[in-house]
């Protein structure tokens, strides 16, 4: 098993150098790389115990998700405590203001690479990676300040139906709504959170970390596919009592369709959607609903399947959390 730190003889006499002036001032108390990595991962929170982060079931009950603050003082004494165990204690006391300046620089630099070392797009070692997350500068032997570290812990039926659930964060609420987020990231990259840790921790609970304080975060639906669908317009209030209802009562949703033309683009039209009557609720007549957007809006030739599907397309959902504008 590698030791968290060199030798205590080692570092002293490297000290010792730093102070005559024999070695770089780099060199001394810089850990191995390896020792950098496995720090910084657990000052995102890997291999720290869910009933750490969640004591009370309460604190995050289904269907929630939760915003917090990395308290970089935890994460000091997390730090400090790892480094400085199997060592004397008189002994680590005095070592440790000489050791943990560059330590803490050296490991707040590596956080940056622990989301790529983790998908394997690069090992532990390498240089920095593309995170666009500011590290640490200045002399290794002084005090270096935390970049805020912030989060959300969510717990939904979202995280176990879309492995590929997408998460931006943006520095200001007044990025569109309707905006694409590569592009917007691309023409904007001011405005970019990055995520240091994107994991999921069970099939339902899903941790995000950011390298920043995003004023805006965004949940979409997974981009891998053709979606069709109907919104849902209205609810009617509860009906006469109907056989398939255990209390007598039941709600009619009402669904529409945005009205296309020929180029796909919205006209600002919107027709209602026809069920078909039978034993079996929630059908929808498709032969009703092209008579509809044909009465509607006039195609060029017949409405075939290519111009339903068109009228039915969906784009991916998208939920907005915002935290005021600025």
């Amino acid at each position: 098993m590698k030791a968290l730190v060199t030798d205590g003889q080692l570092l002293d006499t490297l000290a010792t150098a730093h102070q005559t002036g024999l070695v770089p001032t780099t060199v001394v108390g810089a850990p191995a790389s390896y020792v950098s990595s496995r720090v910084a991962a657990w000052r995102l929170l890997h291999d720290i115990p869910y009933a750490y982060l969640v004591p009370d079931d309460t604190m995050l009950p289904a269907e929630s998700i939760r915003f917090f603050h990395v308290d970089p003082a935890w994460l000091d004494a997390l730090t400090e405590a790892a480094l400085g165990l199997g060592a004397d204690p008189p002994t680590w006391q005095t070592r440790a203001p000489r050791v943990l300046p560059a330590t803490r620089r050296s490991v707040l630099g590596s956080m940056r690479q622990v989301r790529d070392v983790r998908r394997g797009r690069i090992v532990v070692g390498d240089g920095p990676s593309d995170l666009p997350w500011p590290p640490p500068a200045g002399q290794p032997d002084e005090p270096v300040e935390d970049p805020p570290v912030t989060g959300f812990l969510l717990r939904s039926a979202l995280v176990s139906r879309w492995h590929g659930l997408q998460v931006r964060a943006w520095t200001t609420a007044a990025v569109p709504s309707g905006a694409d987020p590569a592009e917007h990231a691309a023409e904007h990259p001011e405005r970019v959170v990055p995520i240091l840790r994107l994991e999921r921790l069970s099939p339902g609970v899903l941790i995000a970390l950011f390298g920043g304080v995003p004023r805006l975060v965004w949940l979409e639906e997974p981009h891998h596919g053709v979606q069709l669908g109907v919104d849902v317009a209205a609810a009617v209030p509860q009906l006469p009592a109907g056989p398939r209802t255990g209390t007598g009562r039941e709600i009619q949703r009402l669904h529409s369709v945005a009205v296309r033309d020929e180029e796909g683009q919205p006209t600002g039209q919107v027709v209602s959607v026809p069920m078909r009557a039978g034993a079996r609720p929630g059908v929808v007549d498709v032969k009703e609903l092209a008579a509809a957007l044909d009465a509607a809006r006039p195609l060029p030739a017949p409405r075939g399947g290519a111009g339903m599907s068109l009228a039915l397309l969906q784009p991916p959902a998208r939920q907005r959390f915002a935290g005021g504008a600025r």
